[in-house]
């Protein structure tokens, strides 16, 4: 796992994951939907819900490089 703070280009690399759905993403405890990365963490807007860590397949835009589920 990595622990934000992370790079611009993690971020990026991060919401490219959360977006292209070839995992679950990451979501929200409290039911609100789909997190959001920024440099400190993967958030939820709704009720400020951050979550500091990622694995670290999920900072590469390359499917391939996904583990099978």
């Amino acid at each position: 796992m990595i622990q934000a703070p992370w790079t611009p280009e993690q971020v990026d690399a991060l919401n490219h994951y959360q977006n292209e759905g070839w995992m679950h993403p990451f979501t929200c405890p409290n039911g609100h939907g789909n997190l959001l990365a920024i440099k400190s963490g993967c958030v939820c807007y709704e009720c400020d819900y951050t979550q500091h860590w990622a694995h670290d397949f999920m900072f590469t835009e390359n499917p391939q490089q996904f583990p099978l589920p």
